[in-house]
């Protein structure tokens, strides 16, 4: 049986009875707690670093699919693959005969401007400083990621021990070992301040291994640990206790470019977010003793129940809204160093968006005994990760490197054009097409990805930071040239033939990284068309309302009048 108070109204006239209305805080509507949000801020777990939360033992890892037939208290910490969902699939509502708990987020994708550029070096992993107001100008770009626990208390009371919401980043991580090989000394396999060349081309498979990255202190991968953690308690003080109904718990978690990285899903490194909710219920109390002292009772802790719930987002970097003049069309002339060739290019943008359309032209001018043979235009995509030395701990400044190549188009000139000496090479609908079915996962195109590794590379009595995984893009065009050879027969068909290389730095994105920098269309007001102005504010919970505007033919210094009120 439920009780609802009732107010008294209107007159206390004895002829009349009195009214009551009922009131509705009562009336078993949710409980609307107030806002929570986390007080430290989120915190960076150092690589290889002390487990704090170990208590100097270990973490179990577990499998979220299976956590009741395990013998794991949940309550205490623990690890598990957040990359491998089939195990541990996410969780969003428990429910049981006593409660209800619901996760839910407001958006589980969320835009983060201040996405790292950095195309000084497509071969070098080495993290170069920022450019001067670089820093202050990402410190003002964060975003939020909004969402609530939603508890509903079927049972008389519920006492709750402990209740968190936490944020925690995973990261999938690929590096390159280094073997020492007969002859190979260990300094070969060091590197030397006084050159620049940082890059290390795999020649034998024997000489190298990829593999995943392991955090050396517990000899698990890196993957099961957080590189970045967030946590809200949901309440002032424990224990807690929930009389019979529904309460809602906002929470909000500030994110910002220095900490979080981008989301990403592929071969050759990955990384995941997770909200995870950690609640732990104590069975009821029935006793004469404080609600403190009951909680540490041995029947308390043997009869506790204990829920995690899990809730999948993603973090999509996009470029900063000052970046768009970075990226604007490309246009290049020149004479090929032999002199038999004189070239002009273009290219639309440097920013180049997946399966959308580009423009590009080439123009070629040979001179006598020379011909343009063929003009190819391919896309060759860099995927850079870090070298270990043999030890599997030590960083290095070399790279190892994978490149794919992808062919976009081809021109073969006609004989007008060899005729005239002139060939031009328009190629107007060229499209990175990434939903092609004869593209393998090792062969697909990726977009840009730059983010950093808590690998700290030692030089020179200091630290130097790295990238964790770095991809990059360039274009490259290839003119195939023939030449009249006049050394007496050196080729044997009095042809020598050459291939000129054209390499063209550019930046692939998807559709989401560069959402900052397209406008919505402009629509010009309509004289006599009425023009909305919303004054809804935060407690509306209706459609905004507005005050409708007709132009008046009054003086400009008379202010506007308005004869309805719209809803």
């Amino acid at each position: 049986m439920f009780f609802r108070k009732l107010s008294l109204s209107g007159s206390c006239d004895y002829k009349k009875p009195p009214a009551y209305n009922q009131n509705d805080d009562l009336n078993h509507l949710p409980v609307v707690l107030d806002q929570r949000i986390s007080p430290a801020g989120p915190k960076i777990n150092p690589f290889n670093g002390g487990d704090n939360n170990s208590g100097g033992s270990s973490r179990p890892i577990i499998s979220l699919k299976s956590l009741k037939r395990q013998n794991v208290n949940v309550s205490s910490s623990f690890l598990y693959n957040a990359f491998d969902e089939s195990l541990n699939p996410t969780k969003k509502i428990h429910d049981s005969n006593t409660m209800r708990v619901e996760l839910v987020l407001d958006n589980d994708t969320v835009y983060l401007p201040g996405l790292k550029e950095d195309l000084r070096s497509h071969t070098s992993l080495m993290d170069l400083n920022r450019y001067p107001g670089e820093e202050e100008e990402l410190s003002n770009y964060k975003a939020s990621l909004t969402g609530k626990l939603v508890i509903t208390v079927k049972s008389t009371s519920l006492i709750v021990q402990d209740l968190k919401v936490r944020l925690n980043g995973y990261s999938r991580e690929y590096i390159c070992v280094l073997g020492s090989n007969k002859g190979q000394t260990q300094n070969d396999l060091t590197d030397s301040d006084d050159t620049e060349d940082d890059l290390f081309y795999v020649q034998k498979k024997k000489d190298r291994s990829v593999r995943l990255l392991k955090d050396n202190s517990s000899d698990n991968f890196s993957s099961f640990k957080p590189f970045v953690t967030d946590e809200i308690s949901c309440f002032e003080k424990f224990p807690m206790v929930l009389t019979k109904g529904t309460y809602i718990i906002p929470f909000t978690f500030i994110l910002d470019p220095f900490n979080y990285h981008s989301s990403f899903d592929s071969l050759v490194g990955a990384t995941s977010y997770r909200i995870e909710t950690l609640m732990t219920v104590l069975p009821p109390f029935n006793g004469t003793s404080s609600i403190n002292n009951y909680c540490n009772t041995q029947l308390a802790s043997k009869f506790s129940e204990t829920i995690f719930l899990t809730h999948k987002f993603l973090i999509t970097k996009t470029l900063s809204p000052s970046s768009l003049l970075k990226y604007e069309s490309i246009s290049s002339q020149g004479t090929y160093d032999e002199g038999f060739l004189d070239y002009d290019f273009f290219i639309s943008s440097k920013l180049i968006e997946l399966n959308c359309p580009f423009h590009c032209q080439f123009n070629f001018l040979t001179k006598m005994g020379a011909k343009v043979t063929k003009v190819t235009v391919s896309l060759v995509q860099l995927v850079l990760i870090p070298c270990l030395k043999s030890d599997g701990i030590t960083p290095l400044k070399k790279s190892y490197i994978q490149t794919n190549t992808v062919h976009l188009g081809h021109y073969f000139p006609t004989p007008n054009d060899n005729e005239s000496k002139l060939v031009t090479a328009k190629f107007e609908e060229l499209v990175i097409n990434t939903n092609s079915k004869t593209s393998s996962l090792m062969t697909k195109i990726l977009p840009y990805y730059c983010e950093e590794s808590r690998l700290r590379l030692s030089r020179r009595n200091s630290t130097e930071k790295r990238f964790k995984l770095k991809i990059t893009h360039h274009l490259k065009i290839t003119a195939g040239t023939s030449l009249e050879d006049c050394t007496n027969g050196t080729f044997p068909d009095k042809t020598r033939r050459i291939n000129i290389n054209f390499k063209v730095p550019v930046m692939i994105i998807d559709k989401n990284m560069g959402s900052s920098l397209h406008l919505p269309a402009y629509e010009p007001a309509m004289d006599g068309k009425a023009m909305p102005v919303s004054i809804g504010s935060e407690f509306d919970q209706t459609n905004n309302s507005s005050l409708i505007y007709i132009p008046s033919t009054s003086s400009s210094c008379s202010p506007p009048s308005y004869n309805s009120l719209g809803f």
